[in-house]
């Protein structure tokens, strides 16, 4: 492989890193987002525990946490890429 080319997948794998680093943010978002829903939800009074409002609450942080593990699969595929180009060069 020429030098050119190593510099190419050299600045793949910065920009693969970048990403790892917006996908870190973003996981950190939906986290406290799935915290503070999961907080109000718990803290319901129990009259409203069986209501719409609450099952649809228990809904999102169901999503938020599938969101969460798509999140986690996803960084870890780039760590995987980054490596893979790694054994190219």
């Amino acid at each position: 492989m020429n030098n050119q080319r190593r510099a190419n997948l050299r600045n793949a794998q910065a920009i693969l890193r970048k990403a790892q680093e917006s996908i870190k943010i973003a996981y950190d978002i939906v986290e406290d987002a799935k915290g503070e829903e999961e907080d109000c939800m718990l803290c319901m009074p129990e009259n409203l525990q069986e209501s719409d409002r609450y099952y649809e609450m228990e809904d999102r942080v169901d999503s938020m946490e599938d969101i969460l593990l798509n999140i986690d699969t996803l960084d870890n595929s780039v760590d995987e890429i980054v490596d893979s180009i790694d054994t190219v060069m």
